[in-house]
């Protein structure tokens, strides 16, 4: 039994395998929480939110936890996937990932560092330790985390408000005298324009 840990420090991946694949999750708030998110993807359910203490009700793992955790089973089922091709004697595998960060080099910024342990049980060489190690940089959630990338970002009112808005907008358009968003007075509202007393002056005299 071989028990081994391995640092992987994220790189940009080469290879090209599991390039073209689509995945959409949908995220919503949950009515009556402050944060907490109903997360759906492929039939499944989970929440997310946030600890107490950051104003949540840690009804769930919070958005960090979701990616690390994706990142590590990726890694893990992508291992068991090429095992058998390979004819790695794999038991058990673990993988343990951690978020801090770390100065860069010659500057005054600092970065991220992911680090990811993955523990292997079974009859292994430390070749293919490293060939493990290969593998698990070649994962689809790797890549979209180190290899570039385009995000396309679009806001838009969701259909209760946009009902809202359309209510607005499809009111008086215009008056009878031309002038735009203002509705034509009512007879009500029509002032008769009233002559000016007649003056001493232009009073008949007696």
């Amino acid at each position: 039994m071989v028990h081994t840990t391995i640092d992987v420090r994220p790189s940009v991946a080469q290879n090209q395998q599991w390039r073209l694949f689509m995945k959409t999750v949908s995220v919503r708030l949950v009515p009556g929480f402050q944060y907490q998110q109903e997360v759906k993807s492929s039939g499944h359910t989970f929440i997310s939110d946030v600890t107490v203490a950051n104003g949540g009700a840690d009804g769930g793992p919070d958005p960090k936890d979701l990616v690390l955790g994706g990142l590590g089973s990726c890694i893990a089922m992508t291992v068991l996937m090429v095992a058998p091709r390979k004819k790695w004697d794999i038991q058990s595998i673990s993988v343990k990932v951690s978020q801090s960060d770390e100065a860069v080099p010659g500057q005054t910024s600092r970065r991220f560092l992911l680090t990811e342990e993955i523990e292997v049980e079974g009859s292994l060489t430390q070749k293919e330790l490293d060939e493990i190690k290969l593998t698990a940089q070649k994962c689809p959630v790797f890549k979209l985390l180190t290899e570039p990338k385009r995000t396309v970002t679009t806001v838009k009112l969701s259909p209760s408000a946009t009902s809202t808005t359309t209510a607005v907008q499809t009111g008086p358009s215009a008056s009878s005298n031309g002038a735009a968003g203002q509705s034509a007075p009512t007879a009500s509202q029509k002032q008769t324009p009233t002559s000016n007393p007649p003056s001493p002056a232009d009073s008949p005299r007696s």
